[in-house]
């Protein structure tokens, strides 16, 4: 798995499944993570920076006393998907906690649940928990099968967890290795 961040990428309304709620942050530049995927596919998050969690955080705190639920609702998805995409593991944390409790409080369809539990698997990704993130994108993709970015995660998760594995059996293999010529070194040892 390779990550080249660094390069800009411009939101676009066709670029995410949470386009709709992006539309305060589209036109913003942020840097991207290129994570390789398969055969050349590449699955690209943008990496947020602190000045827009901030500015999301404060849109947040300026809707604390509105009685428009939907807007209050928009600014702390907007504010999570900040922090799911941030390369900070306690902005990922956070964006971990509000999700599940936007989820957990979340009365709305299955539909309604497409952003968050996307946001979620972006954040559990990008802090490491990859078993995780894959069970959270496999359950975005079954309320929308058709989201390429679900998709794409669900692929990089899958083989961030091969790598893994491979890499846990190279590293007992190693471990085997030293066992065997060290007990073979005390046997030789022993005869003597």
């Amino acid at each position: 798995m390779s990550t080249s961040p660094g390069k800009t990428l411009v939101l676009s309304p066709a670029w995410h499944c949470v386009s709709s709620l992006l539309s305060p942050v589209r036109s913003l530049s942020l840097r991207s993570a290129s994570l390789c995927c398969g055969m050349g596919d590449s699955l690209e998050l943008p990496v947020t920076d602190r000045a827009l969690i901030a500015s999301c955080a404060s849109e947040l705190a300026a809707l604390e006393h509105s009685p428009d639920q939907s807007a209050i609702e928009g600014a702390r998805l907007r504010l999570a998907w900040a922090m799911a995409h941030s390369g900070d593991t306690d902005d990922n944390d956070r964006a971990i906690a509000l999700l599940e409790e936007v989820l957990k409080s979340s009365d709305s369809d299955l539909r309604g649940r497409r952003e968050p539990l996307y946001l979620l698997a972006v954040a559990l990704f990008n802090r490491g928990h990859t078993l995780r993130a894959k069970e959270v994108a496999t359950e975005a993709l079954r309320v929308a099968p058709r989201c390429k970015q679900s998709q794409a995660l669900q692929v990089a998760c899958e083989e961030r967890l091969s790598e893994d594995a491979l890499l846990g059996l190279a590293v007992g293999g190693v471990a085997l290795a030293g066992i065997a010529i060290i007990a073979g070194a005390l046997a030789r040892g022993n005869k003597r």
